[in-house]
């Protein structure tokens, strides 16, 4: 599927887009697109931040346009994103050695991570970028030159989406992919988009989905008995924190 184009139009196009991505989300969740949609949505921020970097290599600037046309420059960015190659899947970062990560290495995990998110294909599950002590660094810096609105609408609409992937997800997918899904919040829950409002409603949407497909299949609970573990001894020192 071709979902991440979408992403990108939503990402770089502002609020008016909002409902219909909001009525469209649910058709989107089919199994072989159901886990990367999770992590699309909690990168949606980043991905501003991908597009907007995008542009500034590209040359595009506001106001600008390429010699003998009179098009807007972001179509155009978006369009020459198409032709953006990815190599690139999410763990935790526990923040170790989070003291010794130089400016190269952070600025080198971000530039991986952002090719990762410019592609325009699901393509699946994909490396653990976010497994990089340096990349909350890498990412604070990034936001730190973002003079649109657009990140913190992405900021302020991915927990509405997430909101509604989830209740579509406990209402409508079997129990095997709710099984697959809920390592994965166990796993994002602490390598998050560095933004509080953010992360707090993520962390609050993310407990109770857990809480809710808990109680409705209590067997997972013993099915799922590692990951959990190893989410209750995961210490709080990752990005989540930065």
């Amino acid at each position: 599927m071709f979902f991440p184009l979408l992403f990108k139009v939503l990402a770089w196009g502002g609020s008016e887009l909002d409902s219909a991505f909001e009525e469209l989300l649910p058709r989107l969740l089919v199994p072989s697109s159901f886990i990367p949609l999770f992590h699309a949505i909690l990168d949606l921020p980043a991905l501003v931040l991908a597009l907007e970097d995008f542009e500034r290599g590209s040359g595009y600037r506001p106001g600008m346009a390429p010699a003998g046309t009179v098009k807007s420059p972001a179509p155009e960015a978006l369009l020459a994103l198409m032709d953006v190659a990815y190599t690139g899947s999410i763990s935790a970062d526990d923040g170790s050695g989070a003291g010794n990560v130089t400016a190269a290495g952070s600025l080198e995990a971000r530039s991986a991570f952002f090719t990762e998110l410019l592609r325009d294909e699901n393509e699946g599950l994909v490396e653990q970028h976010w497994s990089h002590p340096g990349m909350a660094i890498g990412l604070k810096a990034a936001a730190s030159h973002s003079k649109s609105g657009r990140l913190k609408h992405a900021c302020d609409v991915a927990p509405s989406l997430l909101m509604i992937y989830f209740q579509t997800a406990i209402q409508h997918v079997s129990q095997a992919l709710l099984c697959a899904l809920l390592p994965m919040i166990f796993a994002r829950i602490v390598t998050l988009f560095p933004d509080e409002s953010f992360r707090s409603k993520v962390h609050h949407l993310c407990i109770d989905t857990v809480l809710t497909v808990f109680g409705r299949m209590p067997e997972l609970i013993c099915v799922l008995r590692k990951p959990i573990i190893n989410a209750i001894g995961q210490p709080y020192t990752s990005a989540a924190k930065d």
